[in-house]
């Protein structure tokens, strides 16, 4: 069975693995190299570029789990400093979403950008994000038969130049659909019906795919089924168990997760009592080696979000357009800051910077997050979802009449400390 997109040493390793299992078709039908690839070095470029692993498959034993992200981040930096510039090429691939979490926070302290799986139900409909929804509509308000692509980067950078010029993650996202986009229409005009059809479908994969942000893809193993990057950094424990069954089941997710990469795979593992599934990659196509950090301080946080059901939806429409609330809404980006304040009435409303209320917690919201709000260290926008009032909607303003026809509510993202990082 031909794998398109790995080097030899990736296919090596991930044979080696998986030829432990019993019950596994690949067991008797192994990958193997494309035949236009295969007088490639087995390293691929990377086996000439980097003069340290130089293209083999990298088994990284960190001293503890504390200190796997320190790791995995050390590992980014270096492929950016080999030439990696594009960090979209590259994948932290875990077993669990805390792994995941703890490399996040690095990540950020360390400015460097991510794309995390949020989930389908955490994810509102793309076309409702207030960037692209307003492009959108004005593609409709422009109207015309026919649209270039030059149009269409036209209107992108009249309506959001600031935001193109710092790369917010949303406008980021309309700017990946155009590159699509014109790589579809061989970068000629086409109906405005087509444009539309094309920018609908892309929103509604994504939402599919549940993904945030642009930068490194942060990913567990059972979402990244499907997916493939050039780059793949593995973190997780690996024990191999005592279990035959359970045995079998974890290399089936270790394998999932190598067979992901393209050009190069670095599985890095913390001690377990009962041996390692990756102590049985060996051979000149498997490098080895240990890592003796400590642990970032503060980094054991988890990340959750509201959601839309974590909104009061219908709050803002209470408020006539003049009213602080629908500007501070307007002004708000991905990533600013809120706090969360107690109203005389007793519900949990948000704040912004200036301390102006630009959400209230939905009564859920309220319910599941007051014993846990102690542990909530920020409250931060990934999205402004844009909303109105129509009869198939009208229970979002619980029967009283909007002040205003349509208005945004945010999505809110909670970083909140964990038990371990309290604990400690």
């Amino acid at each position: 069975m031909e794998n398109y997109r790995s080097t030899a040493n990736i296919i090596a390793a991930s044979n080696q693995l998986i030829a432990g299992n019993q019950d596994r078709m690949k067991t008797e039908h192994p990958i193997c190299i494309d035949h236009r690839r295969g007088l490639n070095p087995a390293g691929g470029d990377f086996g000439r570029c980097d003069g340290v692993v130089r293209g083999r498959v990298q088994c990284v034993s960190v001293n503890s789990p504390g200190a796997m992200a320190s790791a995995v981040i050390e590992e980014i930096q270096r492929l950016r400093r080999l030439g990696v510039q594009d960090w979209s090429r590259m994948a932290v691939i875990a077993a669990t979403h805390q792994q995941l979490s703890q490399v996040r926070a690095i990540a950020e302290r360390e400015g460097i950008p991510i794309r995390w799986v949020a989930g389908r139900d955490l994810m509102p409909s793309i076309t409702s994000v207030r960037e692209v929804h307003r492009f959108l509509r004005e593609i409709v308000r422009l109207g015309g038969s026919f649209m270039g692509v030059g149009d269409l980067r036209a209107i992108l950078g009249d309506l959001f130049p600031d935001e193109v010029a710092s790369g917010e993650p949303w406008v980021g996202f309309l700017s990946r659909q155009l590159v699509a986009w014109s790589v579809e229409s061989h970068g000629a005009s086409a109906p405005v019906s087509e444009v539309l059809e094309f920018f609908y479908e892309s929103c509604a994969d994504a939402r599919r795919q549940g993904e945030f942000g642009e930068g490194v893809t942060l990913s567990t193993i059972h979402a990244a089924k499907g997916t493939e990057f050039d780059h793949v950094l593995l973190v997780g424990s690996w024990g191999a168990g005592r279990v035959e069954p359970r045995r079998e089941e974890a290399r089936r997710m270790l394998y999932v997760g190598m067979t992901r990469a393209r050009e190069t795979l670095s599985i890095f593992e913390s001690p377990t009592p009962d041996g390692s599934l990756v102590d049985a990659l060996e051979g000149p196509g498997v490098f080895r080696r240990s890592h003796s950090g400590v642990a970032f301080p503060g980094a054991m946080v988890a990340y959750e979000s509201l959601g839309l059901d974590g909104i009061y939806l219908g709050y803002p429409s209470y408020f006539p357009a003049y009213h602080p609330i629908h500007s501070a809404l307007q002004a708000l980006r991905h990533g600013s800051p809120l706090s969360l304040r107690k109203k005389p009435d007793g519900h949990l409303v948000l704040c912004d910077l200036t301390d102006v209320v630009v959400a209230r917690l939905s009564g859920v919201a309220e319910t599941r997050w007051r014993p846990r709000l102690a542990s909530v260290r920020t409250f931060r926008v990934i999205a402004r979802v844009h909303r109105w009032f129509d009869a198939a909607n009208a229970s979002e303003t619980q029967g009283r009449t909007p002040e205003v026809s349509e208005w945004y509510v945010p999505v809110v993202e909670l970083v909140c400390e964990t038990a371990a990082a309290s604990a400690e």
